[in-house]
């Protein structure tokens, strides 16, 4: 029960929030999502146009990690690079991120945990130092298209391409191609998910999946149409069309006593929707409007199958819907308030219902409910600090007998942001993870993370 309540809470807030905002805004233009960017100045001489609308830098970003990495970098990168053509241009940036992380339960993936074990008799003290989630990145500006823009990024991280594998390699998290002008964007390529696309200010490079933040990265062809619905008021639909097996498919194939057994898309890409709206105009150099919120809705399709090796294969198919809703609100210049809120069936290729897909004892899909709210508040320009609290609930009917059935995340840490190349964290969070039946047992710990960023 007490889940459900912070379930409706985090609702309530957001509907409430977001009318007072309303009330309280003296001007309405666009946001991040619902309007577009002014063109990008990479620094290459004659990259950007001539014009009022020059782009200005922006504030840094502190802790740049997987999910809140979706804007295109800006200037100030080591390396720029300019071809003999005025109208083309690269960035090469990157950061080095180094994390410490201690906790009294097992973690796993504890450079980036996703998941809390169960609850042991024996010590679970767990310690990682790692730089996994460093980045190295290349961002191109090409020649115009008529109208339009022409953007390309390319961006990796030192992981494995198996997220929660407790290994260094090369994972492409970002791997797109952009066209965009005063009025459309379209995109293609491996970006972030459409829907709900905020995320917690966390130290954990995974930014609190399974614990309540929806979305990941996925193969996409995505349209946005940005409107003028007053003098500075904007809305932006926005539609893709996403691969069902994304970069993040947690429904990846297993093998065990019972057999194999393996998530696969069915023929059709998912379909996934968003409006984003915004109000009051957004200060030079920020990143945000004072309020921006937005709804999102996704339906798509996965088939299960499973076999023991001695009877027939068995398959099954089941719909992947979800709708949720975003919000932030600048309230004063040092207070900030950010949440989100989904509902949903079968959401672990989104990084939702404890990465449980399906149910692997009846094949049914696994509803899910979960999201995030979280106030940030700036001491100063370099000390920052945000307090929240997440949630990500599977149904426990849905759940397989020895199934995870909720996760929850309560957070606080305090960010120095010397500038925009040095960044150091440290953050205290308690995580609860409960359990269906009586196998293993509910548990909850402690995280303790430092975080130091070199940017270049």
């Amino acid at each position: 029960m007490p889940r459900q309540l912070l379930f409706f809470v985090i609702w309530l807030i957001l509907a409430a929030s977001g009318s007072a905002a309303w009330g309280q805004s003296e001007s309405i233009p666009g946001d991040r999502q619902t309007s577009p960017d002014p063109p990008l100045d990479l620094g290459l001489d004659g990259l950007a146009p001539d014009g009022p609308e020059q782009a200005v830098q922006q504030e840094p970003q502190p802790f740049y990690n997987l999910l809140s990495s979706q804007e295109e970098p800006t200037g100030g990168a080591a390396i720029r690079v300019k071809s003999s053509s005025d109208d083309i241009g690269l960035m090469i940036y990157g950061r080095i991120a180094i994390d410490s992380v201690t906790s009294n339960g097992r973690l796993l993936a504890p450079y980036g945990y996703i998941f809390l074990g169960p609850d042991t008799p024996e010590s679970q003290w767990t310690n990682v130092i790692s730089a996994r989630q460093s980045t190295l990145g290349f961002f191109f500006t090409g020649p115009d298209l008529g109208s339009f823009r022409t953007l390309a990024r390319f961006e990796t991280y030192f992981l494995s391409s198996v997220t929660d594998a407790n290994v260094y390699g090369l994972a492409q998290y970002f791997l797109y191609a952009k066209l965009i002008n005063d009025d459309w964007a379209f995109t293609g390529g491996v970006t972030s998910a459409l829907v709900n696309p905020r995320a917690p200010s966390v130290l954990n490079p995974s930014s609190g999946s399974n614990f309540g933040n929806l979305g990941f990265m996925r193969p996409q062809l995505r349209a946005e149409r940005f409107l003028q619905a007053g003098p500075e008021f904007f809305i932006t639909p926005q539609f893709a069309l996403s691969s069902p097996v994304g970069t993040d498919f947690f429904q990846t194939p297993s093998t065990g006593p019972e057999g194999i057994q393996l998530g696969e898309e069915t023929g059709w890409p998912n379909v996934e929707g968003r409006i984003g709206f915004a109000a009051g105009l957004k200060e030079e150099g920020a990143r945000n409007h004072p309020v921006e919120w937005g709804v999102s809705g996704a339906i798509g399709e996965l088939r299960f199958f499973r076999s023991d090796f001695v009877n027939a294969a068995e398959r099954f198919s089941t719909l992947v819907w979800m709708y949720g809703a975003d919000f932030r609100w600048q309230i004063t210049p040092c207070w900030a308030i950010t949440a989100e809120a989904y509902y949903g069936n079968a959401l672990g290729s989104y990084a939702a219902g404890n990465k449980q897909t399906f149910n692997r004892d009846t094949g049914e899909g696994v509803l899910a409910c979960g999201g995030f709210i979280e106030t940030e508040y700036k001491f100063t320009n370099q000390w920052i600090t945000h307090t929240g609290i997440m949630m990500d609930n599977p149904l426990n009917r849905d759940v397989a007998i020895d199934g995870r059935t909720w996760q929850q995340n309560a957070y606080a840490n305090i960010m120095y942001v010397h500038n925009r190349y040095l960044q150091v964290g440290f953050e205290v969070a308690q995580l609860w993870a409960g359990f269906q039946g009586s196998s293993r047992d509910d548990n909850q710990a402690w995280v303790f993370h430092n975080k130091i960023t070199f940017t270049f």
